[in-house]
């Protein structure tokens, strides 16, 4: 895995889900810095763990899964963790909902979909979570 790669692609969950943040906003935040991360690069798009995990390269497959040790058990658990502190009621498929569509956001940069199409699904993607949660929820805390 080329530094340049970790350092410029990288998507830093643990600082976009701040406990200083409303849920609806870090989890919108989220898919904002996402997009924009995957895109980034010309040609190493998508997010390196989701693509290295599912890569038939074992070396590939090790760094990913080196990268996403920094959380624990997995990336994903650590999104429903968060969401948990918020919202353990729905803490699972907010989380699933969240995980499937970085999932996607990274496979779309992957296969090439312009910048600006990407930020606009992460967009529908974190207004769509905000009404989610607001409507079975009523008011946010924080």
């Amino acid at each position: 895995m080329s530094k340049n790669y970790v350092e410029e692609v990288n998507l830093s969950v643990d600082r976009i889900l701040s406990e200083n943040k409303l849920l609806s906003d870090a989890i919108y935040d989220l898919f904002i810095t996402a997009a924009k991360q995957y895109a980034k690069s010309p040609r190493q798009r998508g997010c390196m763990v989701t693509e290295g995990m599912r890569a038939d390269d074992p070396q590939a497959r090790s760094q990913a899964r080196s990268l996403a040790s920094k959380y624990g058990n997995s990336i994903a658990n650590y999104i429903e963790q968060y969401i948990q502190r918020h919202c353990p009621s729905r803490a699972r498929e907010l989380s699933d909902f969240v995980v499937t569509t970085l999932r996607g956001l990274s496979a779309a940069a992957q296969l090439g979909l312009p910048k600006i199409r990407l930020l606009a699904v992460a967009k529908l993607a974190g207004e769509s979570f905000q009404s989610m949660f607001t409507l079975s929820n009523g008011k946010e805390k924080s």
